[in-house]
């Protein structure tokens, strides 16, 4: 059984932008108004999380992840593969781009091959390991801004976690894809999702996106949109229970590197 787990976050600049992109005289006056800390702060090395929330269904409280000042950098994104990896484990290996199904030489497109053909080192594929999926608004850049946090201050993570990562669900393009967002925001969606309700409901729903205008700014509030949507779009049961009307953040302490298992290759037979 697949688990989704729904991930919310709020980025910024890194502490060391300076660094990274030593500003000119001209950019000077730039900088001081906020754009390039604006874009810098949604791109890999030069952002990282102000606040992550991640739920999923099977966990009563979701978890929040706050930055600390005070924190060597880095060390959030090592909270959160620590548990992620511990929440999952075997879910993410340190190899990426290995078939999920297996066709044997011959056969049709469609006909999957006998799993106990399989080699030693695909053995873990069939294993009982439920993967988890990441549902939200725009999680792959929460994947690769976490994966090269971690490249950069030599933090164990799973490449197969971060990168060629296909096991997602993004809200943000199936409801507003690229092509159409020249004219539509989350105002519209909103909008368009509120004709479908009356009473009692459309009360709810209105308490419920109250102060809501898109993703970005409360992570908190991103998940439980992320949930309402998922729902709607018939990526989770409706009959599903997922709740972050409790977080809890797991101890602030230096979190040991997560074990990462690698493949473990067969000695070729004398």
């Amino acid at each position: 059984m697949s688990i989704p787990v729904f991930v919310g976050y709020k980025l910024k600049p890194v502490s060391y932008l300076n660094q990274l992109l030593p500003p000119t005289k001209d950019e000077k006056t730039v900088r001081t108004d906020g754009r390039i800390p604006e874009v810098a702060a949604k791109s890999v090395f030069t952002g990282t999380f102000d606040s992550v929330v991640i739920a999923t269904a099977e966990d009563a409280e979701a978890v929040r992840f706050n930055d600390n000042p005070n924190d060597p950098p880095g060390m959030l994104a090592r909270r959160i593969v620590s548990w992620l990896t511990n929440r999952f484990p075997g879910c993410w290996r340190d190899a990426v781009n290995q078939p999920m199904i297996l066709r044997e030489k011959g056969n049709t497109p469609n006909t999957i091959a006998d799993p106990a053909k399989l080699p030693s080192e695909l053995k873990w594929l069939e294993s009982d390991v439920d993967p988890a999926y990441f549902v939200g608004f725009d999680p792959v850049t929460f994947m690769r801004i976490l994966g090269i946090e971690c490249q950069v201050w030599n933090i164990n993570c799973p490449l197969s976690l971060w990168y060629c990562n296909t096991n997602y669900h993004d809200l943000g393009d199936m409801l507003l894809p690229v092509r159409h967002a020249t004219h539509l925001n989350w105002k519209v969606v909103k909008a368009a999702y509120r004709l479908g309700f009356q009473g009692d409901d459309l009360r709810r729903y209105d308490e419920f996106f109250v102060d809501w205008e898109g993703p970005g700014d409360d992570p908190h509030k991103d998940v439980a949109a992320a949930i309402f949507f998922g729902v709607k779009l018939g990526l989770i049961s409706s009959s599903a229970t997922i709740s972050v009307d409790r977080e809890t953040e797991p101890p602030a302490t230096v979190p040991e590197d997560p074990v990462v298992e690698k493949k473990r290759r067969k000695k070729p037979k004398p």
